[in-house]
């Protein structure tokens, strides 16, 4: 679409090294590039179903679109044969490998991050865990993640526990006070 990241001298080296053929589209002109516009509707339609049915507050969209995309990898596509996934075709893995061992849970139902012993200042006795909403799966640490929104900031962690029959946004109406931001103190 002639974006001024794709059209740069080092974008252009860099297509040019690897091999690939770069055309851009007539500007507000997105027909002329159907396939990659049909993806992005695509997954936005993902977030805004994650959003309604949670209810969960605009300003997560952002991981709404990332787990919705990451989702996507893991989807079989009629355009890729054999029933293969994006992500399997890109680590050259195989379907008979089946999934990665990692739990997915729905976005915005109701979490809770395990923090261990040596982030709990409070205590032996004190709580372990922060409650919260699953927000997705962080991909850029060594080993995968699960993002918690909670105390109005992300928490990651591999220890959670979430109930995907409980969306506790979804009893609050849309302009309400967030229930898991602390409130502030006087």
């Amino acid at each position: 679409d002639n974006g001024p990241e794709l059209v740069s001298a080092a974008t252009e080296a860099y297509f040019l090294e690897q091999g690939i053929r770069h055309e851009t589209s007539g500007p507000h002109n997105q027909h002329q590039n159907g396939v990659a516009e049909r993806g992005i509707r695509t997954i936005m339609e993902m977030v805004l179903c994650m959003l309604r049915q949670s209810n969960a507050p605009r300003h997560l969209r952002g991981h709404a679109a990332k787990l919705a995309a990451h989702t996507r990898g893991f989807t079989p596509s009629n355009s890729l044969e054999g029933g293969e996934t994006p992500n399997s075709i890109f680590y050259e893995s195989r379907v008979e490998d089946g999934p990665p061992a990692f739990n997915w849970y729905q976005f915005g139902c109701y979490a809770v991050i395990h923090r261990g012993k040596q982030l709990v200042k409070d205590g032996k006795l004190s709580d372990r865990g922060i409650e919260g909403i699953y927000v997705g799966v962080d991909t850029y640490e060594k080993g995968k993640c699960h993002l918690v929104y909670a105390q109005g900031r992300i928490y990651r962690g591999v220890d959670v526990v979430c109930d995907e029959n409980y969306f506790p946004y979804a009893q609050f109406p849309s302009d309400a006070d967030d229930p898991f931001t602390p409130a502030p103190q006087p």
